[in-house]
């Protein structure tokens, strides 16, 4: 089956037992590498020995390929790149793994001739197979990296990767997604080799740069350095810096919205990740406002390096005293040595390592410190101090420079004394400005404070006024209403007495009227009688 493909030194190689030579044994891409070996166990071999490739697998991978090398004489990037495109290969993930290994080993000295047998076509058709193809999904890093040494400063190539519709191919692995175990380990991956072939085959190309952008891309990219975690930002940011001098990239960055926070803008999110960065490497500040004066981008990890090497070396100095010698130079390697963190893991040594303000720094000078009127004060205090950035960084190397040459015992001569103190002193009078500047935009924000508190206070006594006066208006409602209540029964039990003395006295009319009628029928009927 397949062998390991191991990188050998020439020595290496030429230890190894010598195979005897077949018809198999032609010069392909360069005139140091070529196939030697039989047709069941096939070496690739350059110029005696750079890399080593058993080719055994090909009789049970892949039976017609072995016919075919063994027939006729072929050229290695052809057999190569034949048994990828074999799609019975594909399900065989290990045997697609390491033959995408090997030829990301060699892509980089054949980029001609690879790209001219049509290697990227059909490294993209791998890249777009369905999940189905287990295979080439685990085999996606390997194809990017494929694709981005193919690319590396050449035109062709990137011409190739634009005209088979790669730059299209690339935006869906250009986003991440909240992951835990095998599959964020594995995401993690995919995204930073397919950010790693996004800079290789598409950032810096005028060409491939147009259907990206017209694809959003710098939002895509500044979506990406909202999401990802820290491990990724650095290269993401080099990547977006790159990408910036394309003026149509900073003009997308600068109307570009968070899609986890409308109110957060390109400005704010860099503002937001400097914050994190000082926060991450204890860099002092009092809210907002430079505290060291002469060392403000500091962090504690050089802080507590640099006390260590200045007792390191006072002892030195009393025990040369003592022994009546010259000073000491050894705290030199000290000094050395402490600008490296002791970690046992390499990968968190070298993000500890990383200081991501310089990027940070660069791409706001690509988008430009021009006034944002939707940043704070806050941030515009951050903003102005970003700024001045190279001014700081420029300051504290050299007073580094001088703090060496004390160290070291070497007194410059006074014009180059003249010329340390004269940068230093300006670096400093730039600091005080900035720090100037910063305590009036603090006082600017504590007064803006001051003004909303007092908002916020009238806006609270006026709703208890309100509050009193509606109350207030309540109860005399209240009252109002209880005493037409009771102005209303009186009235109508007024009225039903009126009602029951008019009922009495119209009774008695029409009794009084009734007694008359019958009185006066009465004297009538006697009258009648009398007379008859």
């Amino acid at each position: 089956m397949l062998a390991s493909l191991v990188p050998l030194c020439p020595q290496a190689y030429n230890a190894l037992p010598p195979a005897p030579r077949s018809a198999v044994s032609s010069t392909f891409g360069s005139p140091s590498l070529s196939f030697i070996g039989t047709s069941n166990n096939l070496k690739l071999a350059t110029g005696g020995g750079g890399i080593q490739m058993n080719l055994g697998f090909l009789s049970a991978g892949c039976p017609a390929a072995t016919s075919d090398l063994t027939a006729r004489p072929e050229r290695g990037n052809e057999v190569l790149l034949r048994l990828l495109s074999q799609h019975q290969v594909w399900v065989n993930s290990k045997l697609v793994q390491a033959t995408l290994t090997f030829l990301a080993n060699v892509a980089g000295i054949f980029q001609d001739n690879l790209g001219e047998l049509g290697t990227i076509p059909l490294l993209l058709e791998m890249l777009g197979m369905s999940n189905s193809a287990m295979s080439t999904v685990l085999a996606r890093p390997l194809l990017f990296r494929c694709l981005s040494v193919l690319c590396t400063r050449h035109e062709a190539n990137q011409r190739r990767f634009l005209q088979q519709g790669g730059v299209e191919g690339l935006l869906p692995f250009l986003s991440y997604q909240q992951a835990s175990g095998v599959v964020a380990v594995h995401q993690d991956e995919v995204v930073i080799d397919a950010l790693d072939c996004l800079w290789c085959t598409t950032v810096g190309s005028t060409e491939n740069e147009i259907p990206f952008l017209d694809a959003n891309g710098a939002g895509i990219l500044l979506d990406l350095l909202d999401s990802c975690p820290m491990l990724m930002q650095y290269q993401v940011l080099g990547c977006i810096n790159d990408l910036f001098s394309n003026p149509e990239a900073v003009r997308q960055a600068k109307g570009w919205r968070s899609q986890q926070d409308a109110e957060v803008n390109a400005a704010r999110l860099l503002i937001r990740l400097w914050n994190q960065e000082e926060r991450r490497l204890g860099v002092r500040s009092s809210e907002g406002v430079i505290v060291d004066s002469k060392r403000p981008l500091e962090t504690k990890r050089h802080k507590e390096a640099k006390k260590e090497l200045c007792n390191y070396v006072e002892v030195q100095l009393e025990s040369d005293d003592d022994a009546g010698t010259a000073p000491s130079t050894s705290h030199l390697n000290l000094h050395t040595s402490l600008d490296v963190p002791e970690l046992t893991d390499k990968s968190l040594e070298l993000v500890q390592a990383q200081d991501l303000r310089d990027k940070l720094f660069l791409v706001f000078c690509r988008l430009g410190f021009g006034d944002d009127n939707k940043l704070s004060l806050d941030e515009q205090s951050k903003l102005l101090l970003i700024s001045q950035y190279e001014t700081l960084r420029e300051g504290e190397i050299w007073l580094d420079i001088r703090n060496e040459l004390t160290l070291q015992g070497i007194k410059p001569v006074s014009n180059d004394t003249e010329t340390i103190e004269q940068a230093i002193a300006n670096c400093q009078g730039s600091i005080q400005q900035l720090r100037a500047q910063q305590i009036d935009l603090k006082e600017q924000q504590r007064q803006r404070d001051l003004e909303q508190e007092r908002s916020v206070y009238e806006q609270i006594l006026q709703h208890k006024l309100q509050k009193d006066r509606e109350v207030s208006q309540l109860a005399s409602r209240r009252k109002k209403d209880a005493l037409f209540a009771i102005s209303s029964v009186k009235a109508h039990s007024e009225r039903k007495a009126m009602v029951r003395n008019s009922t009495v006295k119209v009774n008695a009319l029409f009794d009084a009227q009734e007694e008359a009628e019958l009185a006066s029928r009465g004297v009538s009927g006697g009258s009648v009688n009398s007379t008859l």
